[in-house]
């Protein structure tokens, strides 16, 4: 599921992730909005909720979605860059994953313009 956060202060923003450091030390890049896996039962507004709070942003206000695309507004939306680790692979043995595996490690966001 794709969340589109968008700035309520008026700065006609929206929450880009960057850039991706992975386990391995380099650097994915990304430029795309964020995107939550749905857990089991989970309604798209509780993912669109969960992927708002794991970027560490204050709460929002979900206005409309279509399928499982998301439209968020959020306050506190940064106005310079900011990263976020991910800890979602952290027990990779129990979780399936090969242990030479490489997995997502920080997120790199960035403001990008509305598009229309």
């Amino acid at each position: 599921m794709v969340v589109r956060i968008i700035s309520s202060c008026g700065t006609k923003k929206i929450l880009l992730e960057a850039q991706q450091e992975l386990s391995d030390g380099s650097f994915r890049p990304q430029g795309r909005e964020p995107g939550e896996k749905m857990k089991a039962g989970e309604s798209s507004e509780t993912a669109a909720y969960r992927a708002v709070k794991e970027e560490s942003l204050d709460e929002c206000c979900l206005i409309m979605y279509t399928l499982h695309w998301v439209k968020a507004y959020a306050d506190g939306l940064p106005v310079e860059d900011f990263c976020t680790d991910e800890d979602e692979y952290n027990d990779c043995g129990a979780g399936g994953y090969s242990s030479t595996a490489v997995t997502v490690k920080k997120h790199f966001w960035t403001g990008g313009a509305i598009q229309t």
